[in-house]
């Protein structure tokens, strides 16, 4: 099952960079779990990062943790079941609230009361909108890396045919049995969401279709509507907030930050000027 995982995300990543291996993690117990993080640069307001599903922080932004630590102070947690945090419980299912507040955790512990401007990668999204809503004085900026979107799981269960729905569910299975990852709840949390109107959000979509889910042998009209709803969801997306833009990764399918990692630091340097006093 394992290749549904990289079906789903093409996380088919490049190794971590010396930043994220180097001895700087910290701990902190959250509900009875050990959670791992690390931070590292200096300056306000502080980077925070959101990984997609089933990959940990430290490789999904490896490509650009240098860059990033370079420009602000710079954190991220691993999720249970990524070392060096601890296995998720037998029986645990987490949703984006529960990470959302896994993250709230390690920011009190690690950079409290600071200003944070917080990059939700894929699943990540839901994580840092959940994350900015319930703490609107201190999130002060969001970009969102080829975001999930709330409906679009939704649409493809309500059009797809019942055979590529079940390709869709087997995916979405093999997250919760392995990872402790509920993502169809996740959409509802998300759903009833609220950012604040004046938060500036930066969306930076995929600009080619996704080819990677044709492993999971969906009929072509199936590929089609995986894509065709993905990019719908990306442009609902932008009535976020009244200072959302957006900006399409023209080179990229999903991996954005390994792609066009040029475009990610980008966005966040026009992120940081927009949030400048």
């Amino acid at each position: 099952m394992r290749p549904l995982l990289w079906i789903l995300l093409s996380l088919t990543l490049s190794p971590c960079t010396t930043w994220a291996e180097a001895p700087r993690w910290q701990f902190l117990q959250h509900q009875g779990h050990r959670l791992a993080y690390q931070c590292q640069g200096q300056g306000s307001p502080v980077i925070v990062l959101q990984p997609p599903s089933g990959i940990a922080a430290a490789e999904a932004f490896g490509p650009v943790l240098s860059d990033l630590s370079a420009r602000r102070k710079v954190c991220f947690y691993e999720r249970l079941g990524f070392a060096p945090s601890a296995r998720p419980a037998p029986g645990l299912l987490q949703t984006a609230a529960d990470y959302a507040q896994e993250l709230a955790a390690v920011m009190n512990h690690a950079a409290p009361g600071e200003a944070q401007v917080v990059l939700g990668y894929s699943f990540g999204g839901f994580v840092a909108r959940l994350h900015a809503a319930t703490h609107p004085h201190q999130v002060k900026g969001l970009l969102l890396i080829d975001a999930a979107e709330e409906d679009w799981l939704r649409s493809m269960k309500a059009q797809m045919t019942p055979e590529d729905w079940g390709r869709m569910q087997d995916i979405l299975d093999w997250f919760q049995r392995r990872l402790a990852h509920n993502v169809w709840d996740s959409q509802d949390e998300v759903r009833q969401t609220q950012l604040r109107a004046d938060l500036p959000v930066r969306l930076l979509s995929r600009g080619l279709s996704f080819q990677r889910i044709r492993q999971a042998k969906l009929s072509e009209a199936g590929v089609a509507l995986y894509n065709t709803l993905h990019d719908a969801g990306q442009a609902r997306m932008e009535q976020l907030t009244q200072r959302t833009t957006r900006r399409i990764a023209t080179r990229s399918e999903h991996l954005i930050v390994e792609s066009e990692p040029e475009a990610v630091l980008a966005e966040l340097d026009a992120l940081l000027r927009s949030t400048a006093p």
